[in-house]
């Protein structure tokens, strides 16, 4: 099977972790089930796939760098409490995204981490998150406004550059 011809994933109970661009550039695939025994998504993994569905189970920790890079149909995403770490790059340019919640595991948000997703709009970020980074919403450009939770204490230069904001609470 080429990875132009899978559509649909089910990932098992017995994988514990998707490896670096297990599904890269897969350009049909479009939902992915994940197992709740699944605890990190790989570098890449699926950099470039045409994704419109995925659930991120709580028994995931670690999102790798570039891990959902360029999923230009995926509407929404909820990043569950479990997820403790997150890699720079890891949603950039998913362009068709337009909901984001982080959940309250995080506590920073990398460099570049959501760039360039230009349908965003709405964002609902975690009460454990104290560091967005450099770059991190840079041209979200129809994300208009954004609250900021009590424990933010460093937002890194260019954050929000390039984005639709006009109004942070």
């Amino acid at each position: 099977i080429g990875k132009d011809s899978i559509k649909d994933v089910y990932i098992g109970s017995t994988v514990t972790s998707i490896g670096t661009d297990a599904f890269r550039s897969c350009t049909a695939l479009q939902t992915v089930i994940i197992s709740n025994s699944v605890t990190s998504i790989g570098i890449n993994a699926f950099h470039g796939s045409a994704l419109q569905s995925v659930t991120i189970p709580n028994s995931v920790t670690t999102i790798n760098s570039g891990a959902f890079f360029g999923l230009l149909n995926m509407p929404a995403i909820s990043i569950p409490d479990s997820v403790t770490s997150i890699g720079p790059n890891a949603f950039k340019v998913c362009r068709g995204l337009k909901t984001l919640t982080i959940g309250n595991g995080i506590t920073t948000l990398p460099s570049e981490v959501f760039e360039y997703c230009s349908g965003l709009k709405y964002v609902t970020i975690g009460n454990s998150v104290w560091y967005i980074g450099n770059e991190a919403f840079k041209n979200c450009t129809l994300l208009n406004n954004i609250t900021i939770p009590d424990s933010v204490t460093t937002i890194y230069s260019n954050a929000f550059t390039s984005s639709g904001l006009t109004l942070v609470i």
